[in-house]
């Protein structure tokens, strides 16, 4: 059995183009679904703080909007470049391959097995 490093560190886009297609479309289509949870989870903070705030005499401050607003704002980035943050994951696992396909040594290697006393479909 002959291994290509080539093969495992194409890119999904080289290596099957129909598959890279509805790849990107699930994350299109995926996408406004983060969008929803994170507006969801926003207004359940918000709602959270209103009612604490008030249950203790107060009224939401311009801080606490500011804060939740730079959490969830961060949090539409990532959901955003979700994708392109998946791409340069696997770009470094692929640059990690090849610098170890390159240090180890190619050993060719035989393998005798003996399957005859299996029961089963075969």
């Amino acid at each position: 059995m002959n291994l290509d490093i080539r093969e495992l560190t194409s890119s999904l886009s080289s290596y099957s183009s129909a598959t890279n297609q509805a790849v990107n479309m699930m994350a299109d289509a995926v996408r406004p679904i983060g969008y929803i949870l994170l507006g969801l989870f926003f207004w359940f903070e918000m709602a959270s703080w209103s009612q604490m705030v008030k249950s203790r005499g107060g009224a939401l401050t311009q801080k606490i909007w500011l804060e939740a607003l730079m959490k969830y704002l961060f949090a539409f980035i990532m959901i955003s470049a979700s994708s392109q943050i998946c791409d340069a994951i696997l770009e470094l696992l692929n640059i990690v391959v090849k610098v170890i396909a390159h240090v180890t040594p190619t050993v060719k290697t035989t393998i005798d097995s003996n399957i005859s006393g299996g029961k089963g479909m075969i």
